[in-house]
């Protein structure tokens, strides 16, 4: 009997389109019952029982068209031939490191979906890297030009560890090989390490006269909290920081208080008379944190600034210093 003369076929159709797959499910048994011969109906079923979570019962319907129908047999072994990308993705995900070398090229999948998934994997906060995958990634931070694989390739080499740094070190040895990028990317893999050694590393590239690695070396040192970072944060205040690199840096102001150094007492006094009313705030949060009384008499006035945020920051930073004096 032609697939088209099936009533029940028809019926069936028509529920699927409506996505009522269940009701389809019956018509398309009770089509089966007309046909048993019929391939299309078994594959056409599957589709129902797929979207229902019937997934070995559609496999099985799958097999059946496959073995009825040879342009559905041919099909179908496509189709079987064909990888899984999704369910690859999540296979390599829990090998851990020793699916690394899959995730990182699936990250770079045609597909988008297959791309971000792969970067999803990566990503996840769970995904085990160790010391054996260093070679991949270093391998990775130095020859692709992806962008966002090259972070993330870097910020694995931080989740490795310490023992990541020594390779870390090496590349960054060698600046005439690097584009600026990757200069960049390979200092953010320091970021997360918190290995002590790569304090003057860091200090090195926060001189550097391009943006991004100074940028880098910088949320560097804001995770090592180092003394040693108060100086050049210093120099980097007096020196008239652009505006516009505030962002970028996620403000020195702010680390500076955090550090508790009171060598940045006078020149956070300085930033009070900046312009810019974000950099007075910053300031203000800053000496508050810093703890010196001294700095009770330049805050005062700004409890009555026209900025409608500054007098918070005032009055935040007045209550910290009253509450040590």
């Amino acid at each position: 009997m032609p697939i088209k003369n099936n009533p029940y076929f028809e019926q069936a159709q028509k529920e699927q389109w409506r996505g009522d797959y269940a009701a389809a499910l019956q018509y398309y048994r009770q089509a089966i019952q007309m046909d048993p011969n019929c391939g299309e109906l078994y594959w056409e079923m599957a589709i129902s029982l797929i979207h229902m979570g019937m997934k070995e019962e559609a496999r099985a319907a799958q097999e059946k068209a496959a073995a009825l129908d040879p342009a559905i047999k041919k099909r179908w072994e496509e189709i079987k031939a064909k990888p899984n990308k999704p369910a690859d993705i999540k296979r390599l995900r829990g090998e851990g490191p020793a699916g690394l070398a899959g995730l990182l090229e699936y990250a770079l999948d045609k597909e988008e979906r297959i791309s971000e998934m792969a970067f999803e994997a990566l990503e996840d906060e769970e995904y085990r890297v160790d010391a054996t995958n260093i070679p991949l990634l270093m391998e990775t931070l130095k020859t692709t030009t992806d962008g966002r694989l090259q972070y993330k390739a870097a910020k694995l080499l931080g989740r490795v560890g310490p023992e990541a740094a020594d390779p870390v070190f090496d590349l960054l040895a060698h600046p005439d090989d690097l584009s600026e990028m990757q200069v960049t990317q390979t200092l953010r893999a320091l970021e997360d390490m918190h290995e002590p050694r790569a304090l003057p590393v860091l200090l090195h590239w926060f001189k550097d006269t391009r943006l991004n690695p100074r940028a880098a070396a910088f949320d560097g040192l804001a995770k090592l909290r180092s003394p040693e970072a108060v100086e050049p944060l210093i120099e980097m205040l007096e020196a008239g920081m652009p505006w516009e690199e505030w962002d970028v840096f996620h403000n020195p102001a702010r680390l500076l208080g955090e550090l508790g150094d009171l060598r940045a007492f006078d020149p956070l006094v300085n930033l009070l008379s900046s312009p810019n009313t974000g950099a007075i705030g910053w300031a203000i949060t800053a000496l508050g944190q810093l703890g010196d009384p001294r700095a009770i008499a330049h805050i005062k006035p700004f409890l009555k600034h026209e900025d409608q945020y500054v007098p918070e920051h005032a009055a935040k930073a007045l209550e910290k210093l009253k509450a040590k004096t």
